[in-house]
């Protein structure tokens, strides 16, 4: 990346490499927001620990002129896998005194091994540079309108490549340590924030602030509220922030520290406090943290975790556990050299963000299917339920929220697609009205799961499926007993 000072309109213009296969596509970010440029090589890296830039012709827009009936992108001549617009665009927020340049090797790694287009993922730099100000104001000012910009220039894109699916609404937010706090101030307190984020990931974020020495003796404003970490009473007018997130901790929590978030808060957390998802707002959230010994700069290491983060069931890839188990907070199990500065440069880290990302749920109720309880015909959040198959109520027997059963009284299977790509079935809740019954789920590769499924109460059914399926078979010994509902796919 380079940074020139100064263009036409006085802004500062940041330009952003990064290789896709052989060719290049370059990106200009001016102020917090980037737009495609035409060809041509761009010098260097402005910062040290980043991936080294390389540079080659670029062929440019043309090769995503085109779209399949799937929804996918044409893929180009050279035979590069085309990209997938099913997932949410990313959008990346940097640390203290960083720039959006921290998040290429990431960015490279989603777009080469996770076939996200370029297009969908933005990091924006937050002015001034380093950012020292306040993250209540990075979030309003900046973080907020960069992300609607970003929507418009991500569906217009979907525009012109024809992309049959649904424009996009909602962003998934990736933060890095002070990033961390400035994305969940806009997911909590900016208006309209909780609507458009559908996933809020966290890198070694400064989430309940900091005590690293180097930091807390730093007078700016962006220092003085990371510093100390767990503020519970106010000292200064910086600690609104920690406050106002995080409240105090437990056993006296007093602050839902993931408004609307998927994940259970603590019991110790009052009912009267909880701001749970609704139709318009569900957020999930998760945490990556280094190994204790790696990050010298989040201290204490636990200031990562956020009460009531997870609600995605996923098989976590080597080297990372749940710590504590089942929260969606994750934790790095092996050592890695300055991790609080490399934790976004990580392989596995890479491969984490991707698969909690990518982990889509289909619950029936943020959306709820359209025109009331009944048929659930055709294409919905990317599933496609035919016709005459389907259909959809409101809380049922066990289920507290909306599920979806056989559209039929006589038969015992029906199917479902994928759309407008294959996808890996990992889990469905599951439950059965009035007579227990043996579920059978089986795909057009030929991957199986049979489960017992009883009466009383919500169950778990998980696949351990690892091909992407285009049509799943639903299959029940007592038919449209069977009442299904969180749909998770990968």
């Amino acid at each position: 990346m380079t940074r020139d000072e100064g263009d036409a309109a006085g802004a500062t213009v940041e330009i952003f490499e990064r290789p896709i296969m052989e060719h290049q596509l370059r990106v200009v970010l001016l102020s917090a927001h980037s737009v495609p440029l035409g060809p041509g090589p761009v010098a260097g890296s402005g910062r040290t620990n980043s991936m080294s830039a390389r540079w080659r012709p670029v062929l440019g827009p043309l090769l995503l002129a085109s779209a399949l009936a799937t929804g996918i992108v044409a893929p180009p001549a050279w035979g590069q896998t085309p990209p997938d617009l099913s997932p949410d665009p990313v959008f990346f927020v940097h640390g203290y005194g960083d720039n959006a340049s921290a998040w290429d090797t990431l960015i490279t790694s989603l777009v080469d091994q996770y076939r996200y287009p370029q297009e969908f993922l933005r990091a924006i730099t937050l002015q001034p540079t380093p950012y020292t100000e306040s993250n209540i104001t990075a979030a309003t000012d900046q973080i907020a309108p960069a992300i609607e910009a970003f929507l418009t220039d991500v569906n217009a894109y979907l525009d012109s490549v024809q992309y049959p699916g649904p424009r996009k609404t909602r962003v998934d937010l990736v933060g890095h340590s002070m990033g961390g706090l400035s994305t969940r101030w806009y997911v909590a307190q900016v208006a309209g924030g909780a609507e458009r984020v559908d996933s809020w990931i966290a890198l070694a974020g400064a989430n309940h602030g900091t005590d690293y020495p180097d930091l807390c003796t730093d007078p700016t404003v962006a220092a003085r509220e990371l510093c100390p970490a767990f503020i519970e009473v106010e000292a200064k007018p910086e600690d609104t922030v920690q406050l106002t997130l995080n409240g105090r901790r437990a056993p006296n929590r007093d602050v839902d520290e993931t408004p609307y978030g998927l994940g259970p808060d603590s019991p110790d957390l009052p009912p009267s406090q909880r701001v749970n998802p609704d139709s318009t707002r569900r957020v999930f959230y998760a945490t990556i943290r280094c190994d204790p010994a790696s990050d010298a700069v989040i201290v204490p290491n636990d200031s990562t975790v956020v009460d009531g983060a997870g609600g995605r069931r996923i098989t976590l890839p080597a080297g990372f556990v749940e710590d504590p188990p089942a929260s969606g907070n994750y934790r790095m199990t092996d050592p890695l050299a300055n991790c609080h500065e490399n934790i976004h440069e990580d392989p596995g880290v890479a491969e984490l963000v991707a698969l909690l990302l990518r982990t889509t749920t289909v619950n029936f109720d943020t959306p709820a299917p359209p025109h009331g309880p009944g048929a659930l015909d055709g294409v919905f959040e990317g599933i496609d339920f035919g016709t005459g198959q389907w259909a959809w109520r409101g809380p049922f027997d066990v289920d507290p929220t909306n599920s979806i059963y056989f559209n039929n009284a006589t038969g015992t299977s029906q199917t479902f697609q994928f759309f407008p790509a294959p996808r890996v079935l990992t889990s469905m809740r599951v439950f059965s009205a009035t007579t227990p019954g043996t579920l059978t789920l089986s795909d057009d590769l030929g991957q199986t799961l049979t489960q017992a499924v009883t009466t009383g109460s919500m169950q778990l059914v998980t696949t351990g499926w690892t091909g992407q399926s285009t049509a799943v078979t639903v299959s029940f010994t007592t038919g449209w007993d069977l009442g299904i509902d969180d749909i998770t796919s990968r």
